[in-house]
């Protein structure tokens, strides 16, 4: 994906949540997430638990900006090893309210994320890629402020099985994740 369509990304979030801001009153909101996360170099689709730790803002009910952190163990199959070293991403995250205390969710954004892939036969190769994000997800409220969530996402797609032994481009990422969120 080429920079000018990331920044215009990139930029589109940042105007969408100072509009947001500008017309309701935020709330920050923490919290972990951890699950499985899908792999795939190309070929030979691997799973690893991983996770991410989150720090949001919400502007309103309709709308939340979320920063993650995260990483997955390193999984071995067929002799290949991947692994997701360290992850950080920047997602909108638009809502709606299907009851009283469940919500169901999309989310959209850029994420940074260093992979490492070693091949059968080969040394250990990394690669550090920006890539778009997106997931969708549920929440449902165990009290006031405590949410308690299931989501899938789609953290990278980088993957190129024809060159994966020779010059390693990144990894198909999917992150499967239960979550314990804490609004303040």
């Amino acid at each position: 994906m080429n920079k000018w369509l990331k920044y215009t990304l990139a930029a589109c979030m940042a105007a969408l949540c100072s509009t947001s801001l500008a017309q309701a009153e935020s709330s920050i909101y923490t919290g972990a997430g951890l699950g499985l996360f899908e792999m795939d170099p190309g070929q030979n689709k691997k799973s690893a638990i991983g996770g991410n730790l989150f720090l949001g803002a919400e502007f309103g009910p309709l709308l939340a900006v979320e920063g993650r952190l995260g990483s997955s163990q390193s999984v071995t199959s067929l002799g290949e090893t991947s692994k997701v070293d360290w992850l950080a991403s920047l997602l909108a995250k638009p809502k709606y309210d299907i009851a009283g205390n469940i919500n169901i969710y999309a989310l959209a954004g850029v994420t940074i994320m260093k992979a490492s892939f070693t091949p059968r036969l080969g040394k250990q190769q990394s690669k550090t890629t920006t890539g778009l994000s997106y997931g969708l997800g549920a929440e449902i409220y165990l009290n006031y402020n405590t949410l308690l969530g299931l989501e899938w996402v789609r953290y990278a797609t980088k993957a190129d099985a024809g060159v994966k032994n020779s010059n390693f481009k990144g990894l198909d990422v999917n992150a499967f994740l239960a979550s314990l969120q804490v609004k303040f």
